[in-house]
């Protein structure tokens, strides 16, 4: 099953410059909004630092599941089965987000110190606060071995005993969503350094 690109990351990328930008000033006279009421001076408007949305199109093919199941079913008695089955899937390109406009990681260690510089002046993308990118790149899957017992011990009554043993892997939990749409943890490791059990995951199921 194929899904379908999502609106989300278009949506997102609605505010990027230049369709938006602000400066805000507090305390201003209503008929001259660039004149403090605190100081009466002329406040000078800064530089607004963009940030930008976007979509890293070398890496965003269209979300796809896979899923299967195999069982067998047998007879214990005239009124007894048991059935098992194998069920799992596996799902390739979820979407997660990750900062690009990033320092080259030697620089790491200078930066913590405070001797490398002006932070900005170390980034791929001098002028730019934040370059975030959405990519369909991540990877999970889904394993279990589901038992059932049915039967009819007496008449009138029935009897249904169910166990399941599933193991659920994704790397979509780092903050807790169990769902895409969220941001690396580290961007310079990528998805997979959130590569674990996913939020939905039980081990026992009874």
């Amino acid at each position: 099953m194929y899904e379908r690109i999502q609106g989300n990351d278009m949506y997102q990328a609605g505010p990027n410059i230049p369709f938006s930008s602000s400066v805000n000033f507090n305390g201003v006279s209503l008929s001259n909004p660039n004149t403090s009421l605190a100081t009466g001076y002329t406040l000078v408007a800064p530089i607004a630092v963009p940030s930008i949305v976007g979509l890293d199109r070398t890496n965003y093919k269209p979300p796809v599941s896979y899923q299967y199941s195999a069982g067998i079913q047998q007879v214990l008695g005239p009124t007894t089965a048991l059935s098992i089955a194998y069920v799992g899937n596996q799902n390739r390109h979820q979407n997660d987000y990750r900062e690009i406009n990033l320092p080259e990681p030697s620089l790491l260690p200078s930066i913590t110190a405070g001797t490398a510089g002006p932070y900005n002046m170390l980034l791929p993308y001098a002028g730019f606060q934040s370059i975030l990118l959405a990519a369909n790149e991540a990877n999970s899957h889904y394993n279990s071995l589901q038992l059932e017992l049915h039967g009819r011990p007496v008449r009138g009554l029935q009897l249904q005993v169910s166990y399941t043993l599933s193991r659920s892997i994704d790397p979509a939990t780092v903050f807790g969503s169990g769902s895409d749409l969220s941001r690396v943890s580290n961007p310079y490791a990528g998805w997979r350094h959130d590569l674990g059990p996913s939020i939905l995951d039980r081990m026992l199921h009874l």
